[in-house]
């Protein structure tokens, strides 16, 4: 059985849950599979590759197609993972040392085959004098930033955990404020360099972590206060591309001086809460999709881990066969480039379903 809160006309505020029996939230199980096919399917569909002489240069079509900035405002759901991660953090309540281990074992394990792979291609590739092909390699394993710095999230959400419950949203408030102080020093000021850069990683996804402890409370509220949060959200995050010094753009453009993701910049934080807002809007909608494809939920749970961390790679080696066999992989954005991209959907996915069929092993062990 499936609870779902009854709802009628009287109620002012309701449980938007709905869990199995093993008490798995499928809503935030919904939205953490939604968000990994995203990026999958944003990662073969729409990335361009030119190789020079120093190895691979990556890009999109959002550089040179006028308003496609305001596409990452909704596909950009790297936020969205933090966000499902915090709500699922606050509702864990297993001493610290426990709720690290089993975090820390389900994240790690599945990917050290990925890494230690790399990790000898890599050095190979540099005694051989091609530190092209270690460009390319650092290419495969770029998803891990994400890993990296969700295991700092993993480290700090027990006494983030405790500062919701005694601060609540404030805390978001002084994370956005940490925020702008680490851009004006970083992008304002130029003043540290990777220094910087490490802490705008920490503050911003720490921030956006911390927004998700707040993601039940707003599931349960007013619809008039969901709407509030997004507009809010969106609107600052509009305000923000139009005032200040960042892009418009949610994701990194090929030759662009700044990003809003690498290293992430306050617009981080506003998309965020622009996101929590319309999923909490989304609640009834969710539900029973969740519901509909639970099933289809489980399977994408049990192999979610694998698949991000391999997508890459078949992606990567569907590039190479296609390059040595004499297949256009231009990657100049005109029509022909976009007429091809179907072929950059069906291709990847072939070879990701033998590699993910051979790895599975390590994410059944976590």
């Amino acid at each position: 059985m499936y609870r779902i809160p009854a709802r009628g006309p009287q109620d002012m505020a309701v449980d938007r849950t709905v869990v199995t029996p093993g008490g798995r939230d499928l809503v935030l199980d919904l939205l953490r599979t939604g968000a990994l096919a995203v990026v999958v399917l944003w990662h073969w569909i729409f990335t361009s590759v030119r190789w020079a002489s120093d190895g691979p240069h990556v890009g999109n079509p959002v550089a040179v197609t006028p308003g496609l900035w305001l596409v990452t405002w909704v596909l950009q759901v790297m936020p969205a993972f933090f966000i499902v991660g915090g709500a699922l953090h606050a509702r864990d309540h297993t001493p610290a040392r426990q709720f690290w281990a089993k975090r820390c074992r389900r994240l790690l394990v599945p990917v050290l085959p990925l890494l230690t792979l790399a990790s000898v291609v890599a050095l190979g590739a540099h005694i051989a004098g091609r530190d092209d092909l270690v460009r390319g390699v650092v290419l495969v394993v770029s998803p891990m930033w994400f890993l990296a710095t969700y295991l700092v999230c993993i480290a700090v959400a027990p006494l983030a955990r405790k500062a919701h419950a005694r601060w609540g949203a404030a805390v978001v408030v002084v994370g956005l404020g940490a925020a702008l102080v680490v851009d004006r020093l970083r992008i304002g000021s130029g003043v540290g360099g990777a220094l910087t850069g490490a802490a705008a990683f920490v503050v911003v996804w720490a921030t956006v972590h911390q927004i998700g402890f707040s993601l039940q409370r707003l599931r349960s509220a007013r619809r008039a206060t969901q709407a509030a949060v997004a507009v809010s959200g969106y609107s600052l995050l509009a305000m923000a591309a139009w005032l200040g010094p960042y892009p418009a753009a949610m994701v990194g453009l090929d030759g662009a001086k700044l990003s809003n993701m690498g290293p992430p910049t306050t617009m981080v934080i506003l998309l965020g809460i622009g996101q929590v807002g319309l999923i909490a809007l989304g609640g009834s909608m969710l539900e029973r999709a969740a519901v509909r494809s639970r099933r289809l939920l489980q399977t994408a749970s049990d192999w979610s881990m694998t698949v991000y961390a391999w997508h890459l790679s078949a992606f990567a080696a569907f590039w190479a066969l296609a390059a040595w066999a004499g297949v256009e992989v231009s990657s100049r954005i005109d029509a022909h480039w976009w007429l091809v991209r179907p072929l950059w959907l069906v291709g990847p996915a072939v070879l990701a379903v033998p590699l993910c069929l051979v790895v599975r092993r390590f994410d059944r062990r976590a």
